[in-house]
């Protein structure tokens, strides 16, 4: 499975910082790039991944200057994307630099990630969306393959209300 995610650059000395979640599909990319129609697509990058756990290797890489497997959104919609082979030799050079590196205690990480977090987060130059989302959505990203159980309501109106769009579903007046 390919994973993908969207980042941008808001001049060009900044660095490339995620915009989306991981997501899989290639219409919710073209629908993100579509979102951010009023920025120049050469400041739109768009990573593929194997794994939603090198999508940030991935980005640390783009930053670096170095190679990384990801397309600016222009050559994304033109048809340009990154071969299985290329992703796989990408990963596997990112992951043994990653090997070489001396491993940081738990602990210590995450308080460092939370410093970085608070530094990065730079109110002035968010948006109230940005911010807000921000607030909304605390941890790392991903778990967006974990299955969701439905449960209805407790109370009876929602109950009701939920068993009538069922219906319209049911008889086509509604498509999912």
């Amino acid at each position: 499975m390919v994973y993908y995610r969207i980042a941008l650059r808001t001049n060009e000395s900044a660095e490339w910082r995620w915009k989306s979640t991981v997501v899989t599909s290639l219409e919710a990319i073209v629908g993100l790039i579509r979102l951010y129609r009023s920025v120049p697509r050469d400041r739109i990058r768009v990573f593929f991944s194997s794994g939603v756990e090198l999508m940030d290797d991935m980005l640390a890489r783009e930053n670096e200057g170095l190679a990384s497997n990801s397309v600016t959104a222009e050559q994304f919609l033109s048809g340009k994307t990154i071969s299985p082979a290329e992703m796989v030799r990408l990963e596997a050079e990112a992951k043994s630099v990653l090997d070489k590196k001396v491993t940081v205690p738990a602990t210590v990480a995450t308080m460092s990630m939370a410093n970085e977090k608070r530094v990065s987060t730079n109110r002035a130059a968010l948006s109230v969306l940005d911010i807000r989302r921000l607030e909304m959505e605390p941890g790392p990203p991903g778990d967006h393959d974990t299955p969701y159980t439905f449960s209805l309501p407790v109370s009876m109106p929602q109950t009701l209300a939920w068993l009538k769009l069922m219906i319209r579903v049911q008889s086509g007046e509604l498509e999912l």
